[in-house]
């Protein structure tokens, strides 16, 4: 039996390496997001705690999100017990995404300041504030408690190491948002659409094991790990108070190399590892839910048979005649699209979009109408919205372009005009009118003290347009008369969630929450008077009319189905709007846990002062530092040491430091410069080291006579300084538009090396500057992916490349090489066949270029000056088990790929004195058989497996076994 300091040796040695692994992912992690436009003018706002970076024309709000955050800084940090440093904030304000991040390293806060039309009661900025500055005080925490060493060795590293190899990202996401909630009078624990997933998961299917729950699955929907983590950390802390994860962070910080830190802390809290905590608070979830199912009365309506047996989701239906519904369909098998279902279930394929806003998709007639994401050419952060109409009678397309960001559009009825929600750079918000046929905006008019506009509708005649405002953190529905530009509330503002109204003779149907659960209202507009009209167990969602038949979209288990209502039949339930049953039991005991609601005062000066942000002072940040060599570009670790810069607007990287590579038992310093603020991206990297390297000298020997007595051969040894420069141009230009990425990426790139104090080198070795160029374009155009997908559907890649020696020492003649993939669908869904073509021709000089096109599996490279290849690859799904093997290794999907490859070749060789012409073929078949999986529940999918390749003719061997390991940090 091993000692336990034996067995402490090896489990630090372990966690070692795997810090290794994960900081080699974690420069990865420090997100580069992208930049914005070259050319804003950036602005900063000094407070006590924050650093506010932002463009000058939003300076106005900046002032205000400066104050937010400074309000939310002592109660977001109160129940971890820590106070983080000052931290840098930077707004994105020209983007069309809503979201933010913490950065780990350098550590700072992202915020994309556009909203989204799915948001609950409460001012988008203000929940960014407090969901991404509590995850700034987790991370803070971490950094506080651990040993300094830590610090020392690794510098903002060390706590981004403890969060990515010990806390599981349910916690890291369910605390945020636990947080959020408890401090509010809403957050996502009070949003009805939160909790729906779980519900009827637990309800109808029971409970996954903890790591499917967690870690996901190609075969079954499963809610993401924010909401996984909301239960059980606000669960959690209803039964073993308000300190435990304060606590179990603690533990994590004050252990480094405890193998299982995490499950440690909570051992010492509550006596439960997180699986068994999981299995506790879900049994308990489970049977609340159960419970409240048995006693619910659920409305009557007819359901259209769609595909009921795997996971699909229709949302934004519309009945467009008495037999035809049209929907945007989602599923894990197939890529999103419209599609036309008549009433006995069968399915027709309209069209197939790209991206789409959240609740920014309608139908009328034959028409549908929606927003999606249309990125920039260039700039990731100045993407915009692209409107699109298609009439799918006629297969005809229209697509209107604007410099702001529309969301929401809904057709009039006269099908002339379009309403929609406009947002600015500057945090305004628009109702605007646009004309269906040129694109053209002909009304606009900005919402009554700034409300946030969501989901509007027309009403049946088209006067009016009647809409959700969100304002102070309460929700109203409004009516819009564009005529007057005449607001008017028709409900109080309150702290209910309201969404998605629709106008049917006179009375406003809409989604409210009642109870957890999303149900349809309607307010009578003549006899002032709200009715509950439809319920259902687990939620309904953007109810439309066609006539006097109501439809909808509700939700099971098995994702969002149709369900549909003659209006005539309704049940009318008067209801009050205080009456309404909006009880959250873990939301409402957070928020007695924390006994502080934040009520965010409106801007008020508090000596704040406006400064230029200067870029060039600020381009240099060295944030973290290694005791390994780490090369975040190529993956690769060695032994050495290594620093890391980036500032704060994502523009400039710096990686340097000293590594030993043990392959070639060869040193060197090297330093990588990164710069991306201009339309061209700019890379320079120097290395300077000592190499060694060997040839055979044939040693004679010669007696008296003149005659050869002995000849020998011995391996020489010589080695040499050797300096190394690139600089590489590229532009990355992004066309993607609808259903297709696509890149195209032009480059030019120079390299000099210098070769000297050489020794022992052999007669007539080169020495001096030798250097070259390589000029090339890479693009691709590829069709979005389903989850279960292997390869897209239909795509192309191409790289085309030209290499050639300038006049130097050192001749290595010129380089031309074209590869290329296509990408095509199998016999069968999510199968996929690949094809890859590459040739090159060489002119070899004293040496010659690295090869560029690959060689068929199995074979090793040979001398070449001209090389001809292909390959073919069917992939295919072969088992979706779910399974784990304890918490080593949890099997998601198991696949295979057949394989084809072929290549021809040419070359000139010598014999000493002549010099001829070769030629040859190489083939090779085989198969490859892997896994997708997660290796001790880490949260990044590895790929395992490996390759068999026989090979044809091959007089050496006829057949080659390699082994396949991928890691992907693009979950």
């Amino acid at each position: 039996m091993m000692e336990w300091y034996n067995l402490q040796k090896c489990r630090t040695f372990v966690v070692f390496i795997f810090f290794v692994l994960v900081s080699s992912s974690g420069i990865a992690q420090y997100f580069n997001n992208g930049q914005e436009r070259f050319g804003i003018q950036w602005k900063k706002i000094e407070t006590g705690n924050f650093e506010v970076i932002y463009p000058e024309a939003f300076e106005n709000k900046a002032f205000e999100v400066a104050n937010i955050l400074e309000q939310s800084y002592r109660a977001t940090s109160k129940s971890l017990h820590r106070i983080p440093k000052k931290v840098s904030v930077v707004l994105h304000t020209e983007t069309v995404k809503s979201n933010a991040f913490l950065g780990w390293a350098p550590s700072r806060i992202e915020m994309y300041t556009t909203p989204h039309q799915e948001i609950y009661a409460q001012d988008w900025l203000e929940q960014l504030a407090i969901h991404e500055y509590r995850h700034m005080v987790q991370l803070n925490k971490l950094e506080s408690e651990m040993p300094k060493l830590l610090r020392w060795i690794f510098g903002e590293h060390a706590a981004a190491l403890l969060t990515a190899a010990y806390l599981p990202f349910w916690f890291i996401e369910g605390d945020a948002v636990s947080t959020e909630t408890a401090l509010s009078s809403s957050g996502r624990g009070r949003y009805p659409d939160f909790h729906r997933e779980s519900k009827a998961l637990m309800v109808e299917n029971g409970r996954y094991s903890y790591d499917k729950a967690y870690l996901g699955s190609y075969k079954h929907f499963v809610p993401n790990y924010y909401k996984l983590g909301y239960f059980m950390v606000g669960q959690s802390r209803l039964q073993f108070g308000k300190d435990l994860w304060s606590n179990v962070l603690s533990t994590v910080a004050r252990k480094p190399l405890s193998f299982n830190a995490f499950d440690r802390g909570l051992k010492t809290e509550i006596g439960m590892n997180k699986i068994q905590l999981y299995n506790t608070v879900f049994l308990g979830l489970e049977k609340r839910w159960k419970q409240a199912d048995k006693q619910f009365d659920v409305s009557f309506f007819d359901t259209i048979n769609c595909h009921s047996d795997t996971y699909v989701n229709y949302r934004y239906v519309q009945q467009i005649s008495d037999s035809a519904y049209v929907a945007y369909r989602t599923s894990l098998d197939d890529v999103p699209r419209f599609v036309l279902i008549t009433k006995h279930g069968k399915e027709k394929v309209l069209y197939t979009p790209g991206i789409l806003f959240k609740a920014s998709a309608s139908a009328r007639n034959q028409f549908i109408v929606w927003t999606e994401h249309k990125p920039n050419l260039r700039w990731e952060h100045t993407d915009k919205t692209l409107l699109r109409i298609f009439n799918y009678e006629r297969r005809k397309l229209f697509e209107y372009h604007f410099h702001s960001k529309i969301f929401a559009p809904v057709l009039s009825p006269d099908q002339k005009t379009i309403a929609a929600i406009e947002a600015d750079n500057r945090y305004r918000f628009f109702i605007v009118l646009i004309n269906a046929e040129t694109g053209e905006i002909i009304h606009r008019v900005e919402t009554p003290g700034n409300a946030y506009p969501m989901t509007p509708t027309w009403a049946d005649d088209g006067s009016s347009l009647f809409m959700i405002l969100l304002q102070n953190n309460q929700k109203t529905l409004a009516q819009y008369l564009p005529k007057g530009e005449i607001f008017s509330n028709i409900l109080p503002h309150c702290n209910w969630e309201i969404s998605d109204p629709v106008v049917h003779k006179g009375l406003v149907y809409f989604v409210g929450a009642d109870n957890e659960t999303d149900q349809l209202f309607a307010f009578d507009m003549e006899k002032k008077q709200l009715y509950k009209t439809i319920t259902t167990r687990f939620g309904l969602d953007a109810p439309s009319l066609f006539h006097n038949k109501l439809t909808f979209s509700f939700y099971t288990a098995n994702g969002f189905k149709v369900g549909s209502v003659v209006t005539d039949s309704l049940r009318f339930t008067p209801v009050k709007t205080d009456s309404i049953k909006n009880h959250f039991p873990i939301a409402n005991a957070l928020a007695e846990q924390e006994n502080e609601l934040l009520k965010f005062s409106p801007y008020k000066n508090n000596g704040y002062v406006a400064e230029k942000y200067r870029q060039l002072p600020n381009l240099i940040n060295i944030h973290s530092w290694a005791p390994v060599a780490i090369d975040p570009y190529r993956y690769r670790v060695h032994p050495g040491i290594s620093f890391f810069s980036q500032n704060m607007l994502s523009t400039s990287e710096i990686v340097g430091g000293y590594r030993y590579k043990t392959d070639t038992k060869q040193g060197e310093f090297y330093l990588n410069f990164r710069y991306m603020g201009w339309f061209p991206v700019f890379n320079f990297e120097i290395t300077n080291g000592n190499r060694e390297s060997s040839y055979r000298q044939i040693n004679q020997y010669i007696n008296n006579f003149g005659q050869t007595v002995r000849t020998d051969t011995v391996k020489q040894y010589f080695n040499w300084n050797h300096t190394a420069l690139s600089a590489q141009m590229s532009v990355p230009l992004n066309f993607s538009k609808g259903r297709y990425y696509r890149l195209v990426r032009p480059r030019f790139n120079y390299w000099l090396n210098n070769m000297a104090n050489m020794k022992n080198q052999p007669d007539k070795y080169p020495l001096g500057v030798y250097h070259a160029f390589d000029t090339g374009i890479y693009a691709y155009h590829i069709m979005r992916s389903s989850k279960q997908d292997l390869l897209p559907n239909f795509g192309i890649l191409a790289d085309i490349s030209f290499q050639k020696t300038l006049p130097g020492a050192i001749d290595l003649g010129a380089l031309f090489a074209a590869t290329g993939w296509l990408y095509l669908p199998g016999v069968m869904p999510n199968h996929g066949l690949s094809v890859y073509a590459g040739y090159q021709q060489k002119q070899n000089g004293q040496f010659s270029f690295a090869d560029r096109v690959r060689y068929p599996r199995g074979h090793q490279s040979i001398l070449n000056n001209q090389l001809t290849t292909m390959a073919f690859d069917y992939h295919l799904p072969l088992w979706y088990p779910d399974i784990n093997l304890g918490r080593w290794l949890y099997f998601k999907r198991f696949k295979t790929t057949l394989f084809y490859d072929w290549a021809e070749f040419t070359g000139i060789s010598n014999d000493g004195q002549n010099y001829y012409l070769y030629k040859g073929q190489m083939q090779s078949a085989g198969f490859e058989l892997s896994s997708d999986l997660h290796a001790l529940r880490f949260i990044a999918p590895l790929e395992i497996g490996f390759r068999y390749a026989y090979l044809f003719d091959n007089q050496a061997y006829n057949y080659k076994v390699d082994f396949l390991f991928n890691i992907s940090f693009s979950f």
